[in-house]
């Protein structure tokens, strides 16, 4: 029999994989794995584990295909522990059912059935301790924190998200860490704590990046995408998702398309653009139906739907959805599912008078929401906040503790004594001395075992003393190597007599740099002075590195091909970094940002690489946008266009990058933002360029007050 359906799983194999594309490398694996489970003379757990295998590379196709693989695995592990076998084939037979078991958890939860799945994360959660499977028991304590997270009851998910946590941190398991700190990011955007929601999704994504997890970064994408779109930064918010869609278009995953095209839906809400709303609800929608998920997603896009068609007056559709969608949260227990839809129903049934239903289902979203949002959560967030803390010095405590209870009983023994004869006195000094003989000890030992650590600790600190030495040395000649690079101010002075240049590195070095060049111009009788700011990837010692490779490209540009015009310097040097970086082995995308210019007596020639460059002229600012295209690798590349622009005495040029508008600071913690700088740029026309530059340090430096500077920045400004 099992012969029959290992060689019906092989003609359908084709099915379950055609919503997927695959490389060749992972074809092949596919392939491997396949024929290991039509090969019915392979023993039976690796039949079992080559189910497994073959269920995660067509993870992202089908819900259908994971449930069925993994069945087929449980079923030949439960057979297989029914047998008695040696205990170490036991081991690999339990170790593979606990792995089903999570998997057609995972499947049931998206399906909706919570009930199933808790029950299979339990079962599987419960073998993966008898086998002491530390990254199986991680992995069912997040499975289980985020079904409690999503029923609202965060202090039960929390204390799962602490355990997976300790795991993970005791086996070093950096993919497994950026879930969990993600996970925890979305109890605190469901308590309304943005702040702590962005920090730990960015701490999420920190990991996901040193682990090259797309899957992962794109989901962690999406979700700061969504905290900018609640802070109405919607121009950043589309960024982030439209990057997270182009991984999930890339690594064929179905279920996190969906996500962003429900993402994008939200962006043409905002602009009232409703019908191109609509169309990306619907193709979210048609991928959900053809996963067959049924999880907390479909209830929320149910909602988005209704109010879409609310919005656009049909207001029949808009009941349909939203009924829908309330009736499979509730039937999934998603309790933020219920709130959200109750809240639409209610605004709709409002809308045409039926006062009943509304008041019904506003009762309904407050009494979730205050349960969602009441004070237990919020203290249970405060105390995963100190739990680590709080651990180690009750340990710590404990000494002084068991201290104290000594002592106390000693005095109670005292007293004691009193009441008995003389005799007994003595018998009770003497125990009382041989007590404080032990006790001495004991403090003695563990003042000894202080003080030893405290030796290590003093070694310890002294070697990590000495390492941050010999990096911050290195740090501070790679910073005099990237000095050597810039042009000296003498020779800025010489050829833009009145300018001003402000560059501030985030960190001891930079990946932003500023450039220039001077080129004999005969038929004026002068010279065209090319200048640049640059905004390389990363900042640090990675944007440094990568700065050295696009000056280069600059200098070559000019120097050995003998370019003047700008938009053609741009385009040799693009050729050249993409030539640069195409030596390595690796996949290396960095590049630049640049907005290059080129000034001669009456007229300024420029172009830029997202980089705009303003003329201020009478106060109005004349802005000549960049291309939107880095000097880098980039899909469809044009050739950059060179804008020419005349010019009059007084104007003034002003050339920076995007590290002053980013910087977050004043009363409020936000963003500095361009249309500020272009206020603070308009009000300070009458000033010189010295002073002008004097004023921008520190209205920044004010502005950026106790907070860390988030990157770096470069400003050039000329006056004609």
């Amino acid at each position: 029999m099992r012969k029959f359906i290992n060689i019906l799983l092989f003609a359908l194999l084709p099915l379950f994989s055609v919503a997927q594309n695959f490389t060749a490398a992972d074809q092949k694996k596919i392939d491997s794995t396949n024929s290991i489970i039509h090969n019915t003379s392979n023993e039976d757990t690796l039949i079992a584990n080559a189910y497994l295998s073959l269920s995660e590379y067509l993870f992202s196709s089908s819900f259908d295909t994971i449930y069925y693989l993994s069945n087929k695995a449980k079923e030949i592990a439960e057979q297989g522990l029914e047998d008695p076998e040696n205990n170490k084939i036991k081991m690999s037979f339990m170790k593979s059912l606990a792995t089903a078991y999570g998997n057609i958890g995972y499947v049931n939860k998206y399906r909706g059935n919570i009930d199933e799945a808790l029950d299979y994360y339990y079962k599987s959660l419960e073998l993966s301790k008898k086998t002491n499977d530390k990254n199986g028991i991680s992995s069912m304590y997040n499975n289980i924190g985020i079904i409690h997270g999503s029923q609202g009851n965060i202090k039960k998910a929390l204390e799962y998200y602490q355990k997976c946590m300790q795991i993970r941190e005791e086996i070093g398991d950096k993919k497994g860490l950026a879930a969990i700190y993600n996970n925890i990011g979305e109890e605190y955007r469901k308590q309304g704590d943005l702040d702590k929601t962005l920090e730990y999704y960015k701490k999420s994504m920190s990991y996901s990046q040193l682990i090259n997890n797309e899957k992962n970064l794109a989901r962690n994408m999406s979700n700061i995408g969504y905290v900018y779109f609640t802070l109405n930064e919607i121009d950043t918010a589309l960024i982030y998702w439209q990057k997270s869609l182009r991984i999930r278009q890339k690594i064929g995953d179905e279920y996190g398309k969906a996500q962003s095209y429900t993402n994008l839906a939200s962006i043409k809400e905002y602009k009232n653009e409703l019908d191109s709303a609509l169309d990306y609800l619907s193709k979210a929608l048609e991928i959900y139906e053809e996963l067959g998920a049924n999880n907390n997603k479909l209830p929320e896009l149910l909602g988005k739907i209704s109010r879409i068609y609310f919005k656009k007056k049909n207001i029949k559709t808009a009941l349909s959805y939203g009924e829908k969608g309330l009736e499979l949260s509730k039937e999934s227990g998603f309790l933020i599912g219920v709130m959200q839809n109750a809240n639409n129903l209610y605004f709709i049934n409002k809308s045409i008078g039926n006062s009943k239903k509304a008041l019904s289902m506003h009762e309904l979203y407050i009494n979730i929401k205050d349960s969602i949002q009441n004070d237990e959560n919020q203290q249970e967030i405060i105390k995963h906040e100190f739990k680590y803390n709080y651990e180690k010095q009750h340990f710590a405590d404990s000494l002084d503790f068991i201290k104290k209870q000594e002592v106390k009983e000693m005095e109670i023994t005292r007293q004691q004594s009193e009441l008995k004869s003389k005799r007994n006195q003595q018998y009770v000094l003497y125990g009382g001395l041989i007590l404080v003989i032990f006790f001495s000890l004991f403090i003695f030992n563990r003042f000894r075992i202080t003080q030893n650590q405290k030796l290590v600790i003093e070694d310890q600190k002294m070697l990590v003393d000495q390492k941050n030495r010999e990096i911050t040395d290195s740090i501070q000649y790679a910073k005099r190597i990237q000095n050597a690079i810039l042009p000296p101010d003498k020779v800025v002075k010489e050829y833009l007599k009145n300018s001003f240049i402000l560059y501030k590195p985030k960190d001891i070095v930079a990946g932003d740099f500023y450039w220039m060049e001077c080129i004999p111009n005969p038929s004026e009788g002068g010279a065209v002075v090319l200048f640049a700011v640059a905004d390389c990837t990363g900042h640090g010692v990675p944007g440094a590195m990568v700065s050295v490779v696009c000056n280069n490209g600059l200098n070559r540009s000019v120097r050995e091909y003998g370019l003047t015009e700008p938009g053609k310097i741009l385009d040799k040097t693009r050729e050249i970094v993409i030539q640069e970086f195409e030596k390595s082995e690796e996949n290396v995308k960095d590049g630049m940002d640049i907005a290059l210019c080129a000034l001669s007596t009456n007229q300024i020639e420029y172009a830029g690489a997202n980089i705009a460059l303003w003329i201020i002229r009478n106060g109005e600012i004349i802005e000549t946008k960049p291309d939107k295209q880095p000097i880098g690798k980039f899909d469809n590349p044009l050739p950059y266009t060179t804008h020419q622009q005349k010019l009059i005495g007084g104007d003034s040029i002003y050339i920076f990058t995007d590290g002053y508008a980013d910087q977050f600071g004043g009363e409020k913690g936000k963003k500095f933002k361009t249309q500020t700088f272009r206020d603070l740029l308009l009000s300070m026309q009458n000033e010189s360029m010295e002073n002008q530059k004097r004023i921008i340090d520190d209205t920044f430096e004010k502005w950026k007050g106790d907070l860390e500077q988030v990157d770096d920045i470069c400003i050039i400004g000329v006056k004609i």
